[in-house]
This record gives C-alpha cells, structure tokens and sequence, in this order.
C-alpha cells in the first residue's frame, strides 16, 4: 500500500542470453560470483590455484611476499592464453570496473556481482495493481469499509524496508558499472580495446548482466499501460537485440529514444505527471552530454518510479470507479471466501467457536439462563463484552481468534487508544493526591485535568511509549500541582523521586490502579456500546459505511491506507464517543459476516446448515473459478497500513479466485483505464 502499494518487489529468474562461454565457464563465472560475496578467503584460494599453474616453480616465492602484501579481493588471471574461461572474464571485467571507477570501484564491483539482475519495479510486482487481484484481495475489501479514501502507494515502510532500499541502491549501482563496461569495450578509440581485441567478443557477452533484462522489463510494463493500438510500436522501438546490436556499435540513440518515451508517456498518464517525464528526458540527455553514466542511470530510475506512478493512478482510479460496488458486495463476497477455506481445511473456526461460547457463559447482561433461543441482539452484546474485556486486558497482545484476522490492526489501534484513556485517568488521579498533599481541601477543576491530559499526549508523543516518559510526566505533574494549588514555586524536586517510582507501578497493564480503571472504563463504555451496535445492526454494509466513517481522511498509513483514528486531542467523552462509533462498526460487519458461520444461533440463516457445514457451503455458496490464481496485494498491506499496520500475508492463489457477485462481473474493467490525451 500509502498505500498499499507493491509488496516487496520480487526479482525475475532470468538467464544470459548473450553467453558465449560452455556450461563449464558458466559455471566457473557462478563460482566466482559465490567467492566474492563469501569474502577474501575463498578468492585467494582461486587465485593462488591459477597462479601456481602459470608461474613458475623458481619464481613463486618472490612473488607470494608481494601476494601476501595485497588487500585485493580479485586479482587478474595471466592473459597469454589462447582462451579465456567465464571465471577469467568475470576476473577481468571486475578489475576493470575498478580501473574505471577509481575510489567507488570496490562497491561497484560488489553490486556488479551481487545485485539483481531485474529492475527493483518489474511487471510481475506491478501486477498486484492488476484489477482482478484488487478485485480478489479480502484485506484490501475489507479495509475499503472503513476508509473513505483508501488508496495505494508505494509501501517504503515496513521490516524489511532498509534491505528494499539496499537492494534497489545495488541495482542502479550495479547497472552504472554495466555502461561503464560498455562505454571502456565499445569505444573505438580505447587503447584497452586494441589490448584485448581478441578476446573482445567474451568481454562483452559477460557485461550484458542487466542492460537487456532492462530493456525486456521495460516493454513489458509499457504494453500493460498503454492503449492495444500503440503496442506494436512498442515492439518495434524496444527490440532488444536492435538496441544492444546499436549500443555495440556505437550508435545507440538515448536520448532519442527518452523522447519518444516521453511522447507515450505522457499520451497515457495523468497531466500532473508530465512534469516528472519532461525531468527524466533532461536527466538522460544531461547524462549524455557530459559522459555520465551516473545521469543516465538516474534518469532510467526516474522512467521505472514514472511507470509505477502511473500503474498506480490506474489502481486508484478502478477503486474509486468500484468503490460503492466493492462495499456493498463484501459480506457475500467474504462469506464465500471464508467458507471455502474452512471447506479446504485452511481455516479453523473451533476456537472462535469456543471463545464465544467461553464469553457467552460468562455474560451477564441478560436475563436469560442460556443464549441458545436469544435473538441476534443478545448476541451481539456477547460479542461486544467480549471485543472489550480483550481491548482492556492486562496481557501483552490481542488474544482474539482467526475470526479477527482482518481487523487486528484496528483492534490494536483502539486498544492502544482506551489504553491511553486508562493511563490518563491513572496520571489526573495520582495530581489529585499531589495535590492534597501540598494543599488539603484543593481539587483539581475537570478543565485543569483535561489541559494535563493534552500535556501528556505531547510527551508521550505519537509512539505512545508512556513508560520511557515517567520522569517527565512525574515533572508535568509537579509543574500543574503546584500551580492548581497555588504555590510560588515552580517546582518541587522533594516530590519528584517518589512520585516517579508511584508512576512506575502503576502505569503498566498489570497494575491493580490500572485493573481498577479499565473496569470502570468497561462499564461506562458498554451500555452505549450496547445502543450503538442496535441502533447499527440492521444496516448494510453501505449504509454502515456512510454512517459510521467519518469524512475527514485518515492520517497516512503502510502500504495501502487503513484508518487510524487520532486522539491526541479532544474531551475524554468525545474520545469514548469515538471509540465507540469505531467498535460498533467493527462488531457489526464482523457479525454480518461471521455470525451465521462461527457464532450460529437460533433463527439465523445458518443454523440449520450448522450441523453439516461443508454440504452447505458447497450448495448456497459456490463460486466461480473463472479468476485466474491471484494473491492479494502485499502492504507491505502495509495492507499494510503502513499505513499503517503491516500488511496481511497474501492469500492463497486459489482462495481469491472467487470472484464477487454480480455487481462486479458485469463490470467492464477494460473502460477503468485512464483516457489518452489528444495528440
């Protein structure tokens, strides 16, 4: 996801095609790229094996002093062979490159060897955005319920967002080092060429590493975003074996064929990114009036972060176009898709089941014995008792069933949030004590503890991270004391050693004062939870959409958006009244979807089919096989939200080849497309 946006970008298993070397040198070249990553004491083992059948017995002891004196990780095989092996020209175009590249010459030569062979955005990662996966990706149709502005962007966060950024730096890196080769190997006027003329032709078949695959990646992502009509001029501008022919020769237009890029670019991307194309044509031309490879590949950079953009727009367009569709489809739609996993044996709901009925028997908000004849309402205040005993528990994480699986990273925005509450009432209690203390009789006004409250959400800061502030909010706490009591002083360090010691007790989950609040909390929170869920319950999932998702956009998340909700600011009850709204959507669409499958009851659509399930599944909910094998989009997504909360793994292909119902069969998704400006 931002947005959701692509998954961690997955290189394309692709072999040389320029190769001119036998299976042995292909292999010796492996082997040599297997040495340079596992470090200096493999390389000097191949190296002293070659050295010893070329020098001389009468000459190796001189020469391994000076051996013994050298850092180098690579060094040169004798030339004054009639024919050299892949290892020898991989030996030899690295020491190039090192030549060529002055101090940056060690690095570049590491990504040379280690670096992907694919650009970092190729057109499998890109087909994530694809519609039919969209339309496939329970996470993403689930989150849409909750977010007015749901949309996907490049997910740059994430665990694994600095080894994403490691790899994609080695590749242009690498891919430098690539027109570095070519510019030294194809100039007509290198004294090295004439050096090694004969051995020219297996130089320049081992420096075609990511160039052609380059070029390949790039037609491939063009023919996807572009009209049927201009494909075939795609076809004949980016034939690969041309365009390498051309760059051998010398005569390899750049900067033309930027332009014409940029022409077709801009024929099919939104105006507001014509900027960016107008800045990749100068940076390529730039590159080529001073020589650069290093512009070049900046502006090549450009043109695939160009191409993602646009696959994006187009993503984006599509779920605005469906948004209302993809609303209104997804208790059906999640139905068939839960019920075919629980079909396969990928999904089990026992323990939903028993974490129900483990609440069940426990509630008592009812006046009856057993809830097996209750009506649906009793139910659901089963369901709600449960969402915030778990919200409020004392534990280390949620301890929610499968049934939950799509909703986590809200259920654990809101705990977090009723936490903060907690902690907040913990901090306004523990000033009132101060306060008597200092002055007996003086009470903190309910505007001087909300004005506290504000203060500790500024300390605390976004991360929430309360027990890492104790010294400062003990200070916060001694500043407003003793200004509520009317003291001249401004602060008081007597105080502060034990009050900190105080905070450090009880502003944790496993406190008692914390146990005691959470209570109170639970027991103010649950008869408006109670009227909220039955005033809601009836809704559509549309109708609950427009009542209980407030306008404003939510703040960015991971991958593509999730809401959160902010709640630094604002009056205690307008908080609660919040986090109620946000529960009862929650609890609602989780009990349209999952109640007549996990939670069944008397008088619900599947209580007769309760029994035998599987047959029931089969017969009034089968789906269509018609979607090919998709996964859902990877937020990293973040759906992540990155935003956002980190993204749900990919379903299985064959989970999501279920297609929604007929609002979105119909759909031409062909017209989703972004219309061609004229000329």
């Amino acid at each position: 996801m931002s947005a959701p946006g692509p998954a961690l970008y997955a290189p394309v298993a692709t072999s040389d095609t320029h190769s001119s070397g036998s299976d042995a040198d292909q292999s010796s070249v492996e082997e040599v790229e297997r040495s340079y990553r596992r470090g200096y004491k493999k390389s000097i083992t191949l190296r002293s094996r070659a050295w010893k059948h070329t020098v001389p017995l009468g000459e190796r002891s001189g020469r391994s002093a000076q051996a013994g004196q050298h850092t180098d990780s690579l060094r040169a095989p004798t030339l004054d062979k009639q024919h050299l092996t892949g290892k020898d020209v991989l030996l030899q175009l690295c020491l190039l490159i090192k030549d060529l590249q002055g101090s940056q010459g060690p690095h570049m030569v590491h990504c040379f060897l280690n670096a992907t062979l694919s650009p970092p955005i190729t057109s499998e990662s890109l087909s994530e955005l694809d519609m039919v996966r969209i339309v496939n990706n329970p996470k993403l149709r689930h989150d849409i319920n909750f977010d007015r502005e749901l949309s996907f962007r490049p997910n740059l966060e994430g665990p694994n967002r600095k080894e994403k950024f490691r790899a994609t730096d080695e590749y242009w890196t690498a891919l430098t080092a690539e027109l570095a080769l070519y510019t030294h190997l194809f100039d007509a006027s290198s004294s090295a060429r004439r050096v090694q003329e004969q051995h020219r032709g297996l130089y320049i078949a081992g420096s075609r590493k990511r160039v052609p695959l380059l070029f390949e990646t790039l037609k491939d992502i063009l023919k996807t975003l572009v009209a049927e009509g201009d494909q075939s001029r795609i076809e004949e501008v980016l034939d690969v074996p041309m365009l390498m022919q051309q760059f051998e020769k010398g005569v390899c237009d750049l900067a033309g064929l930027s332009q014409w890029l940029a022409q077709l670019l801009k024929a099919h991307c939104a105006p507001m990114r014509d900027r960016m194309v107008d800045h990749m044509v100068k940076q390529v031309k730039k590159g080529i009036e001073d020589s650069s490879q290093i512009r070049i590949v900046k502006g090549l950079q450009e043109l695939f972060a160009i191409l993602e953009t646009m696959k994006l727009d187009v993503a984006n367009h599509q779920i605005r176009y469906l948004r209302g569709v993809l609303i209104e489809e997804t208790v059906h739609f999640e139905q068939k898709y839960h019920l075919r996993k629980i079909a396969r044996r990928r999904t089990d709901i026992d323990d939903s089941r028993s974490w129900f009925a483990r609440h069940e028997s426990s509630c008592t908000i009812n006046e009856y014995v057993g809830l097996d004849n209750a009506p649906a309402s009793d139910h659901t205040r089963v369901l709600t008792s449960a969402l915030l005993q778990t919200l409020l528990s004392s534990g280390s994480g949620l301890n929610l069933p499968v049934t939950f699986a799509l909703d986590l990273d809200r259920l654990s925005t809101l705990r977090s949030d009723l936490h903060d509450i907690i902690y907040e009432e913990i901090c306004c209690e523990i000033l009132s004590l101060v306060i008597s203390h200092m002055q007996h009789g003086v009470e903190a006004l309910s505007s001087e503890k909300q004005a506290l409250r504000g203060r500790l959400l500024d300390i605390v800061g976004s991360a929430k991270t309360w027990a890492r502030h104790i010294a400062n909010i003990a200070a916060e706490i001694v500043r407003s004391a003793l200004q509520i009591s009317g003291s001249s002083a401004e602060f008081d360090t007597s105080i502060t050693p034990c009050l900190e010691s105080r905070l450090q007790r009880h502003l944790r989950p496993s406190s008692q004062l914390f146990k005691k609040h959470a209570r109170q909390l639970a027991q103010h929170l649950q008869p408006s939870l109670n009227d909220s869920m039955t005033a809601h319950l009836g809704l559509a999932s549309t109708a609950l959409h427009d009542s209980l998702v407030p306008t404003a956009p939510p703040p960015p998340p991971r991958g593509y958006r999730v809401p959160v909700c902010n709640m630094s600011t604002g009056e205690t009850e307008a908080k609660l009244s919040d986090v109620t709204r946000r529960l009862t959507h929650i609890a609602v669409l989780h009990w349209h979807i999952w109640g007549p499958i996990a939670y069944a009851y008397k008088g619900s659509k599947a209580d007769d089919a309760a029994d035998d399930r599987g047959a029931g599944d089969a017969a009034g909910l089968a789906v269509s096989e018609a979607g090919s094998g998709t996964s859902s989009v990877s937020r990293g997504v973040s759906t992540e939200p990155s935003h956002t909360p980190s993204p749900s793994p990919p379903p299985d292909p064959e989970d999501c080849s279920a297609t929604s119902t007929s609002g979105l069969k119909s759909t031409d998704t062909s017209s989703l497309v972004f219309r061609q400006k004229p000329g």
